[in-house]
Parts: C-alpha cells; sequence; structure tokens
C-alpha cells in the first residue's frame, strides 16, 4: 500500500536535500499543483480538434487560393479582349 507524505515530512525531506545538495530552491511538486492542469485524455482530445481545425483551415487555403486563380486568369483573358 501507498502511504503519502505529510506536509511536516515533506519540509523535513526538502531540508534534508537541501542540506545535501547545498540549494536552497528544492521544490516538490504535489497533486495540488497540477490540479489545474487536464488529464492526458483531455489534453490529446483539445489538441485532436485544435490539428483538425488547423488541417480544414489549410483545406479552405487552397480552394480560395485556387479560386483566386482562377478568377485572375479570366480577369486576363476578359482585358486581353477588351484591349484588342
Amino acid at each position: 500500500m501507498i502511504k503519502s507524505f505529510s506536509e511536516d515530512q515533506f519540509q523535513a525531506l526538502g531540508n534534508l536535500i537541501r542540506q545535501i545538495f547545498k540549494e536552497e530552491s528544492v521544490d516538490f511538486v504535489r497533486k495540488a499543483d497540477i490540479s489545474h492542469l487536464p488529464t492526458k485524455e483531455e489534453f490529446y482530445e483539445v489538441t485532436s480538434r485544435i490539428y483538425k481545425k488547423l488541417s480544414d483551415h489549410d483545406d479552405e487555403k487552397v480552394i480560395i487560393v485556387n479560386r483566386v486563380t482562377d478568377h485572375e486568369d479570366r480577369i486576363v483573358k476578359i482585358e486581353e479582349q477588351l484591349t484588342n
């Protein structure tokens, strides 16, 4: 069975580590410290949606560029006909 550390035990362990390594900035990450972060599943779900939107945007961009190119070609042909 896994037992969790109490706050006093964390402090004592932190003090011991500081003495051993002579550093003052040893901090532990606790569940409460990362409770605002998403779970792995939530992260991948949101990331997947973002990639899908990015892919859709790229596809739309290609379609629009092709349309603009087609329109530009038509305009050039019309201008040539009008100048003749």
